[in-house]
């Protein structure tokens, strides 16, 4: 639980720079943290990125956030991204 309310904190103080980022910047971002195993802040970029992505790009970030929050361990979340990104294909 104190990880999932450190993700909303994180979320809540970083939803000003999101308004202000491209999609292209959040996923560079996002695959930057994943890759230096910063699985909560990678999981926090996926899902803002999610909000800007071209539908094209949705299941692959949808992937990418449930691979994130599966790593963290967030099960709701991952299990919640893996069925969305099962469902958009």
């Amino acid at each position: 639980m104190r990880i999932g309310r450190s993700l909303l904190l994180f979320s809540a103080l970083s939803l000003g720079n999101v308004l202000a980022q491209t999609a292209q910047e959040l996923s560079t971002q996002a695959n930057a943290a994943y890759d230096q195993k910063h699985y909560t802040e990678s999981a926090a970029l996926y899902e803002k990125f999610l909000l800007k992505a071209d539908p094209e790009d949705l299941t692959n970030a949808q992937y990418n956030a449930a691979c994130s929050y599966a790593l963290i361990p967030d099960n709701d979340s991952a299990l919640r991204l893996f069925a969305g990104a099962i469902e958009n294909g």
